[in-house]
């Protein structure tokens, strides 16, 4: 798009668009009027030459118009869309709540040194949220992995050593930065500093025993006649100091 010179002498030409105000063709230049000679506007210094209008770019439908860019869809229907929604108590106040920036956070206990299939859920929770502007804080379990969760076991988790503790979490840390775009955190940062007087005080006045029953990974254990120890009945503890 531009100003082009006529042919040399003996050149061919051929259909041409141009703007009648500034001489401005799209296409093959037509052949040069009876009786030019060879020098041209090419030949001119490119300061000389009178600068392009720009309307050509506007004036005409369909050439140089955008349509206006469509906004981004909201990240609960990007969850939707994924498969990720099943069901919701006040849809429409959670599509509210989620039309600003909020900061979220999901746990992943290091029992192993890799994650499993399942974790992919979360992690891709985690990343279309955090891709809509949401403020992620992934959590390595480095303390709570030291109780162990009950849910879905049969029987007590295997107390595992500190360095095999350790390197869980370096294997799963590495997984999870491939997906987290805010920060990750260990909550063993803060849970290996409190006492048990301080656990009791602080945190297991706010939870009721019967509540702590009723619970589906309590109550699967105890209806299977299947035992219950003490340090996995305080994991609910922990895990929910990580909120605070």
């Amino acid at each position: 798009l531009g100003r082009r010179p006529p042919p040399t002498k003996g050149g061919h030409g051929g259909p041409a668009l141009q703007d009648p105000g500034n001489a401005l063709a799209i296409g093959p230049h037509p052949l040069p009027a009876k009786g030019t000679g060879p020098r041209s506007a090419a030949s001119a210094p490119i300061a000389q030459l009178p600068p392009v209008c720009p309307k050509i770019l506007t004036n005409r439908p369909g050439v140089g118009t955008f349509a206006a860019a469509e906004p981004p869809m909201h990240v609960l229907d990007t969850l939707k869309a994924s498969g990720f929604f099943n069901q919701c108590t006040d849809e429409a106040g959670l599509r509210e709540h989620l039309s600003v920036p909020r900061t979220f956070y999901i746990g992943f206990d290091p029992t192993a040194d890799s994650l499993h299939v399942g974790s992919l859920v979360q992690l891709m929770v985690m990343k279309h949220l955090g891709d809509a502007g949401h403020n992620a804080i992934a959590v390595v379990g480095g303390g709570t992995a030291k109780v162990g969760d009950p849910s879905g076991r049969d029987e007590t988790r295997e107390l595992m050593t500190p360095e095999r503790m350790e390197a869980n979490k370096r294997g799963i840390a590495a997984q999870i930065a491939k997906f987290c775009t805010g920060k990750m955190v260990d909550n063993a940062d803060w849970l290996d500093g409190l006492s048990y007087i301080q656990v009791l005080r602080e945190i297991g006045r706010h939870f009721s025993i019967n509540d702590m029953l009723r619970a589906e990974s309590v109550k699967q254990r105890l209806d299977r006649q299947q035992g219950l120890s003490f340090i996995e009945f305080n994991y609910v503890l922990l895990q929910s100091y990580d909120y605070l």
